[in-house]
């Protein structure tokens, strides 16, 4: 869809994605963001259920409320990028269908929204070599 479109392409330009290690098809014209290199979507509908951006130079703020719109996310993984910053954004508790949640050894900060907790599918949630903390 033109929104999901949107939301990738603001999360490639605010995280330097033209830097990335992997990109493929990021912002081609010509192709469905379903084929963008980490995206994944549901063959009927084309909307994104999976966004696997790993060990991929992601740099810059993580702020965007964008990512939220992607209702039918089920799998984030952004790890392995340590100059991702920022805090866990409060809006991916819009995201109910989220099943696992993967932002490991990367540059975020801050307090684990309690939030989180209202994500009734979540099942995997990784936060390790990060700086938040939490109960």
């Amino acid at each position: 869809t033109l929104l999901q479109r949107f939301v990738l392409a603001y999360l490639y330009q605010t995280l330097q994605g033209q830097k990335w290690d992997r990109n493929d098809l990021w912002l081609n014209p010509g192709v469905s963001e379903c084929k963008w290199e980490g995206v994944e979507c549901t063959s009927e509908t084309k909307h994104v259920l999976k966004l696997s951006l790993p060990y991929n130079r992601l740099q810059g703020k993580l702020d965007t409320q964008l990512i939220g719109m992607l209702l039918s996310l089920r799998h984030l993984d952004l790890s392995d990028n340590p100059k991702l910053i920022g805090t866990l954004p409060i809006f991916l508790t819009s995201l109910q269908a989220l099943k696992s949640l993967d932002f490991s050894s990367t540059g975020l900060t801050g307090t684990i929204p309690t939030e989180l907790g209202r994500l009734r599918r979540l099942r995997k949630l990784q936060l390790s070599q990060t700086e938040m903390h939490g109960t």
